[in-house]
């Protein structure tokens, strides 16, 4: 399985404008119960880390598991959302 694949940025808005996703992965945003943007759809762009000092897999391992049979590249999301009265 492909584990370097990281999160980077988020758009709300159709893709004009990306905001860059925090060093814990988390996207924050406050939407009050009479908000007319509902609903709301997320982007969320993702990259392939081939940083030495952060990557989870070396440059052979991300070939070999690219090009195994059975391979998939996963990119777990959690969602948690709190509505908010005003």
């Amino acid at each position: 399985m492909v584990t370097d694949l990281v999160a980077v940025a988020y758009s709300t808005d159709n893709g004009n404008t990306r905001t860059n996703i925090n060093s814990s992965g988390t996207i924050t945003k406050t939407v009050g119960l009479t908000s007319s943007h509902l609903p709301e759809d997320y982007i969320v762009y993702v990259k392939w880390n081939d940083d030495p000092t952060t990557q989870t897999m070396n440059n052979l391992d991300d070939a070999a598991s690219a090009n195994a049979a059975d391979s998939t590249a996963k990119v777990l999301v959690t969602v948690a959302f709190t509505q908010l009265a005003s």
